[in-house]
């Protein structure tokens, strides 16, 4: 184990730099310990097996209830006699009285009703009136009136009428209204540079030796603190890689982002030529 001597943070194994930007780390000696098992431990295991026997033993045992109810069952079953039928008919008389009583009651007849047959009536052949004998069969209909039409006037507030002539009146000015306010980015634009310069004060350009370009991507924090930093792609010289990864590990924090920064990810391209270097945003 490998303990930062700045922020105490520890490692497995020794890297080059901790996350504080610290390179210098103490050794801590680890001693293997053999692990006994606490008596509660063993107490607990036997009686959580107790309970698990306890619960076990009911099933397998019969209650002597269920074969006592059982065998009553079956000896009031053979005990049972069926009468003969020739007993149950000379004990028990038939009552033949009410039987003849429900049979012998008269039934009331009622008398037929009078039906009452009217008449029937020649069918009354229908004269043509006057009024209708003298009018000729093709006369042609009057003239229906034609209804006025009534025109609907929809009755609105003048205050309504007031808005939509001025909207119609002033047609952008509508417009205008509904445009958002365009964002300020000028904050952000120069809280970039300036991490940008930060760095570029990290980054030790004599170590890098030949041509290649990388990317880099990250985020920041609400405290500034640099997070998720990694190679977007990297380049086939192994100088401009470590070079890149040393400046990263070195600025872990910086300047609290404007309110404008959601924890978008950041990312920059890096390109070196033989001493000429140049860093954009991606």
């Amino acid at each position: 184990m490998f303990k930062c001597k700045e922020c105490g943070c520890e490692f497995k194994i020794k890297p080059e730099y901790c996350d504080c930007g610290n390179n210098t780390f103490d050794e801590i000696k680890t001693s293997k310990i053999a692990s006994t098992p606490d008596l509660q431990q063993i107490i607990s295991v036997m009686i959580f097996i107790l309970c698990i026997i306890l619960s076990i033993i009911p099933w397998t045992i019969k209650s002597p209830e269920t074969n006592t109810a059982q065998h009553i069952q079956k000896t009031e079953t053979t005990t049972k006699e069926i009468p003969d039928i020739d007993e149950l008919w000379q004990t028990q008389p038939i009552n033949t009285t009410r039987s003849l009583q429900k049979n012998t009651v008269p039934k009331t007849v009622l008398p037929p009703e009078k039906v009452e047959v009217k008449p029937l009536q020649k069918p009354i052949k229908k004269t043509p009136s006057a009024s209708t004998a003298t009018k000729p069969q093709n006369a042609a209909p009057k003239p229906v009136k034609k209804q006025q039409q009534v025109k609907t006037v929809s009755k609105k507030p003048p205050e309504i009428v007031k808005k939509v002539s001025d909207k119609i009146s002033n047609p952008k000015q509508q417009q205008t209204v509904s445009r958002p306010k365009p964002v300020d980015m000028t904050p952000l634009i120069n809280y970039k540079n300036e991490l940008r310069i930060a760095l570029l004060s990290k980054l030790n350009i004599p170590n890098i030796q030949g041509t290649g370009d990388c990317a880099v991507s990250f985020s920041i924090d609400g405290s500034g603190k640099l997070l998720n930093r990694a190679f977007v792609y990297k380049s086939s010289n192994k100088s401009v890689n470590d070079e890149v990864y040393y400046m990263l590990m070195r600025l872990p924090y910086f300047k609290k982002p404007p309110e404008i920064y959601k924890g978008e990810i950041i990312k920059l391209k890096f390109f070196f030529n033989n001493g000429y270097y140049e860093i954009s945003f991606i």
